[in-house]
């Protein structure tokens, strides 16, 4: 595979944003087993939804929203991360979503928007990074624990999944 080239999404292009909002959907798809059924069914899982989320923090200086491209300007991948508040008012670094085309994985792409949003996340003052991964994504959480984040908690709300923490 050519070198992937990773630099910041552009709030003004509609093919960035839809591409975002695509790889997004295909990370629950592929991550959440109870969305393999009609996404219709759910109204915060369809296009529109997620692009208008996307397109309301595209400009906001506490997210950061990365695309991945390859030698002919193909979209290989996102990672999507923000900085929250914790009940201290502490700031944290949160990986909100993340995606890498099949064709374009187990090559370190992954890693490298993980170590990005790390080093944006010391930038911007958060004390620690979390993210919340399905039970079922063992190579995403493998990911994460090689890179010193542990499991936390195990919450069961919408569906089951893990917080792993790292400090920072």
């Amino acid at each position: 595979m050519s070198e992937i080239h990773l630099r910041p999404l552009d709030p003004d292009s509609d093919r960035e944003l839809d591409h975002l909002c695509v790889f997004s959907m295909m990370t629950l798809w592929e991550s959440r087993p109870e969305m393999r059924i009609d996404p219709s069914l759910l109204p915060d899982f369809g296009f529109e939804a997620h692009r208008t989320l996307y397109q309301a923090g595209a400009r906001n200086p506490k997210h950061r929203y990365l695309i991945a491209l390859d030698a002919e300007a193909n979209i290989v991948g996102h990672s999507v991360v923000v900085i929250r508040h914790d009940r201290d008012e502490t700031p944290y670094g949160y990986f909100w979503s993340r995606y890498v085309l099949p064709t374009a994985r187990r090559q370190g792409l992954a890693r490298r928007f993980l170590r990005e949003a790390v080093t944006w996340f010391e930038e911007q003052g958060a004390t620690f990074a979390e993210v919340h991964i399905h039970v079922e994504n063992t190579p995403l959480r493998q990911l994460f624990e090689s890179e010193g984040f542990t499991v936390v908690d195990k919450r069961t709300e919408r569906w089951t999944y893990q917080v792993l923490r790292r400090d920072l």
